[in-house]
């Protein structure tokens, strides 16, 4: 019999949780070098502009070896939450 793998516990797994338990809607977030950001979304996340993933969804999404991001969904879902994402300081600078 194979023993049961534990849980990969990361920092961007318990940010996640803590982040959903104070009310916020999040999702994974993963590298991905063809976008001018250098990240994306890992799931499907216009479900979650409705309603946020529950703790168990988020341990799956968060439990793995695989790097991770937290994103924060804006809006109502976040308590009317209002996100502003600068992808470089030059950019942040100019605003």
């Amino acid at each position: 019999m194979k023993p049961a793998l534990q849980p990969i516990k990361t920092d961007a797994y318990f940010m996640a949780l803590r982040l959903a338990e104070a009310g916020y809607s999040i999702i994974p977030i993963a590298p991905d070098p063809n976008r001018q950001s250098g990240k994306a979304p890992s799931v499907s996340w216009a479900r979650y502009q409705q309603a946020p993933a529950d703790l168990k969804t988020i341990g799956r999404w968060f439990n793995t070896t695989e790097p991770r991001g937290v994103g924060i969904v804006g809006g109502p879902v976040s308590g009317n939450l209002l996100i502003v994402d600068f992808e470089s300081v030059t950019l942040a600078d100019q605003v």
